[in-house]
């Protein structure tokens, strides 16, 4: 698979699909980063079952689930009052 020829045909979709999960631009665009990278380490692992940008999206999601799981341990939110 090339890296360079996938991150420019599918990187604007996935900022989208990213964006869309997150409202921010800077932390779509650390999502798509991460995405890429998560990418290249398991591109071997792709299998062709579905479309490389349904493959991205997947990773972005998962990368985005990772993000909120990392920041709501940093900004906890405080206890509601009765």
């Amino acid at each position: 698979m090339d890296f360079e020829e996938v991150y420019s045909r599918y990187s604007k979709d996935v900022f989208k699909f990213s964006l869309s999960l997150c409202g921010n631009p800077a932390t779509a665009d650390d999502i798509v980063s991460e995405t890429f990278l998560k990418a290249i380490k398991t591109g071997d692992t792709f299998e062709g079952k579905c479309s490389v940008k349904s493959w991205l999206c997947q990773i972005a999601k998962n990368t985005y689930y990772d993000y909120l799981r990392k920041h709501s341990k940093l900004t906890e939110l405080p206890a509601e009052r009765e």
